[in-house]
C-alpha cells in the first residue's frame, strides 16, 4: 500500500493527501477507473455481437427476405382478394348489395329474389317478354332489393335498358332514383362497371340517362320514377317495375282507386314495352282484386282457354306470370322452410310474428303476411258456412282420404291436393288434415303412403282414370314391395258436371254446419280463402279435393268398423242422410 503524502491532483489540481503513486488524488483515481472499466466492457460488447453478427448473417440475409417476400404476398393477395369481390359484385346481384351494405340482413329469401330478377334480367335481355310477380311481407327488404339496387345492377350490365319503376307515390320511386344515381356515379361504381355516369343535361331525379364518359355519348339506357296512375309518355321500358302500388288499406278497398290501377297498367304502363321486355310485380297483398290479383284473374282466364282447346298452347295474346309468393310464417313445406317456420327469423322470429299477428285484423294479417287476401264473404261458399273444432277431434270417426291431382313438377302446374277427412257417427265431417304440393307421380304414391301409415283411411278417393292411367303400376309395385294389402283406392267417376255441380255436396253439408275445420290449423285460412273466391277465383285445386271428399263419402255411411257400405241413392237422398231436414226436393243453396 503507497504511504501517504501530500501533493497536488493532477486531475482536479487540488492539494490533497494522497494514498497512490498515480499523482491523482483519490476521488480522481476511483472515477477515472470507472470510465476504463465502462469502456472495456463496451469494446467487450461489440466484439461479441460483432462475432455474432459475422456467424449468423446468411440466416438474417434470408430472413429479411423471407419477411419482404410475405410483405409483397400479403399485398398480392389482398389485391387478388378485391379482383374477386369487384368480379362476384359484377355477376351476382346479392353480392353487389353486401357490397355496399354490409350490415344488410341478408337470408336465403333475399337470395331466392336476387335470383328471381337475375334470370329475369337474363331473359330481358334474350327477349321473351318475362312475367314476374313477387309477393312478401312489409319491411323485409324487399324494395331496397328491387327499387333501388337491382336496377344500379344492371344498368351496370347492360348501360342501355330502360326503366320505369313506379309506386303507389312518385315520390318512393324518387327516393329511390336519386339512390341508383349516387350509386351509378361513385367511384366505386366505376371500378365495377367501367367509366358511366349519369348524363349533365338529363340528370333530373324522375327521369334521367346514362353516359359513357369513355365513349362520350349517352348509352341509351335511364331510370324514369313514376307514381301508380301518373305519365309516363315519352319513354319506353326494357324493364317495367312496379314496387307495392297499394298505399293502405283504404285505398285497397276503394273499387274506384283499383279500377284506376287497373285502367293504368293496361291502357298507359303496357303501351310503355318495347319489344321482349318485361314486367315485375313486387308487393305486399292488400285485396284479393287488387293489381295482382287483377292479373292472376286473367291469367286464370287464359288457363281456362288453354285447357278448352288443346291444352297445350299458352294463348298468344296472354300473359303468363310466374308466381313467386312469400308468406311471413309457412303453410306447407318449402325448399327452404318447413310449415310453420319464419321467413325471415333473423329479423322477424315467429314469436315477433306471432305477436303482429294477434295485434292485426285476422283479414289484414291474411293479406299482409300471408300473402292471401281474404274475400269478404263469398258467393258458392259463404264465410258462415265454415265451422270449426278446437283441440282433437272426436273419437270413433271413419277416416277417409280424396285427392285432386296435377301430376306434374312444373312451376306452372297446378298444385295436387289430398285432404284426410273423418266421419262421425252423427253425420258430421272432420276435416283433419290437408297435404299439398307439386309432385311427379312417384311422389304422389310416397304422399299416399305416407297418409296410409299416419291415418289409415279406409279409401282414397281419385278421380276415375288418374290410378289406372299414371298411377297403377307404382302403386301396386309399392304395395308389393312394402307388403301392404289394405290401401284401397276409388275411383270417382267425374261423369259431365262442372266443377261448381261437383262441388253442390260438400257444399250443402257446409251450409248445413255438417262439416268443421280444425281450428289454428295453418293450412285451413289458405283453404277457406280458395274456397270463399270460387268459382271466380285464381285457383280451385283445393275445391276440386274437397269436391271429391263429398261425393266419396255421399256413397258410404258410418259403421264405426270395416269398410263403409255402398248406398245406391242419388246424390240429394244422399245429402239427406247427413242433414236432417234435407229432403229430395230441397235446395242445397237455400241455407
Amino acid at each position: 500500500m503507497s504511504e501517504k503524502f501530500q501533493a497536488e491532483c493532477e486531475a482536479c489540481g487540488k492539494e490533497t493527501a494522497h494514498f497512490t503513486d498515480t499523482r491523482k488524488c483519490v476521488a480522481c483515481a476511483d472515477r477515472l477507473g470507472q470510465a476504463m472499466l465502462a469502456r472495456t466492457k463496451m469494446v467487450a460488447k461489440k466484439k461479441r455481437k460483432a462475432k455474432f453478427k459475422k456467424k449468423n448473417a446468411p440466416a438474417n440475409k434470408k430472413a429479411g427476405k423471407k419477411r419482404a417476400a410475405t410483405a409483397r404476398k400479403t399485398a398480392e393477395e389482398k389485391a387478388q382478394i378485391e379482383l374477386y369481390k369487384r368480379e362476384l359484385a359484377r355477376r351476382h346481384l346479392l353480392a353487389f348489395v353486401m357490397r355496399y351494405e354490409p350490415d344488410y340482413l341478408a337470408g336465403w329469401v333475399h337470395k331466392q329474389i336476387c335470383e328471381e330478377l337475375m334470370q329475369f334480367l337474363d331473359d330481358v335481355v334474350a327477349k321473351k317478354s318475362p312475367r314476374l310477380m313477387i309477393t312478401m311481407p312489409p319491411r323485409h327488404g324487399k324494395s331496397m332489393l328491387s327499387s333501388q339496387y337491382w336496377p344500379a345492377w344492371a344498368i351496370g350490365k347492360y348501360p342501355w335498358l330502360e326503366f320505369i319503376n313506379t309506386s303507389y307515390a312518385q315520390s318512393l320511386q324518387m327516393d329511390f332514383s336519386r339512390k341508383i344515381q349516387e350509386l351509378v356515379k361513385s367511384d366505386d361504381y366505376h371500378l365495377l362497371f367501367g367509366n358511366l355516369g349519369v348524363t349533365k343535361k338529363n340528370e333530373a331525379i324522375e327521369r334521367w340517362s346514362v353516359y359513357d364518359f369513355d365513349e362520350q355519348k349517352r348509352t341509351g339506357g335511364g331510370v324514369l320514377a313514376a307514381g301508380i296512375g301518373g305519365p309516363i309518355s315519352g319513354r319506353g321500358a326494357h324493364v317495367f317495375l312496379i314496387d307495392d302500388p297499394v298505399k293502405n288499406r283504404e285505398e285497397a278497398e276503394s273499387v274506384t282507386l283499383r279500377e284506376t290501377a287497373k285502367s293504368w297498367y293496361s291502357s298507359t304502363a303496357y303501351t310503355r314495352l318495347a319489344p321482349g321486355a318485361g314486367v315485375v310485380v313486387i308487393q305486399t297483398r292488400w285485396h284479393d282484386d287488387d293489381l295482382s290479383g287483377h292479373l292472376l284473374s286473367e291469367m286464370r282466364e287464359a288457363e281456362k282457354e288453354m285447357y278448352e282447346a288443346d291444352g297445350k298452347e299458352w294463348p298468344e295474346d296472354a300473359d303468363r306470370w310466374k308466381i313467386v309468393d312469400f308468406p311471413a310464417i309457412a303453410t306447407q313445406d318449402e325448399k327452404y322452410r318447413l310449415k310453420g317456420e319464419a321467413l325471415h327469423p333473423e329479423r322477424y322470429d315467429l314469436k315477433a310474428l306471432r305477436k303482429i299477428k294477434r295485434t292485426l285484423a285476422p283479414r289484414d294479417w291474411a293479406a299482409l303476411y300471408q300473402q292471401n287476401p281474404q274475400v269478404e264473404e263469398g258467393a258458392y261458399f259463404q264465410k258462415k258456412y265454415f265451422k270449426t273444432y278446437k283441440g282433437d277431434p272426436p273419437e270413433f270417426l271413419d277416416i277417409f282420404c280424396a285427392g285432386d291431382l296435377a301430376i306434374s313438377k312444373k312451376e306452372h302446374a297446378d298444385w295436387s291436393v289430398f285432404y284426410v277427412v273423418g266421419l262421425s257417427q252423427s253425420g258430421n265431417l272432420y276435416m283433419l288434415e290437408e297435404y299439398r304440393g307439386r309432385w311427379d307421380a312417384k311422389e304422389i304414391i310416397d304422399v299416399m303412403f305416407q297418409i296410409h301409415k299416419k291415418w289409415k283411411p279406409r279409401h282414397f278417393g281419385l278421380e276415375k282414370g288418374q290410378i289406372s292411367l299414371t298411377l297403377d303400376a307404382f302403386l301396386a309395385s309399392r304395395m308389393r314391395e312394402e307388403g301392404i294389402h289394405d290401401l284401397f283406392v276409388e275411383e270417382l267417376p267425374p261423369g259431365k258436371q262442372d266443377k261448381e255441380l261437383r262441388a253442390r255436396i260438400i257444399q250443402g253439408l257446409m251450409a248445413h254446419g255438417k262439416v268443421y275445420w280444425p281450428e289454428g290449423a295453418l293450412w285451413v285460412d289458405a283453404a277457406m280463402n280458395e274456397m270463399l273466391r270460387f268459382p271466380s277465383g285464381v285457383k280451385d285445386d283445393r275445391v276440386d279435393a274437397v269436391a271429391w271428399i263429398g261425393k266419396m263419402i255421399a256413397g258410404a255411411t258410418y259403421v264405426g268398423e270395416g269398410r263403409p257400405k255402398k248406398q245406391d241413392k242419388s246424390w240429394r237422398k244422399k245429402l239427406a242422410g247427413y242433414v236432417s231436414g234435407f229432403s229430395d226436393n230441397s235446395d242445397p243453396m237455400g241455407a
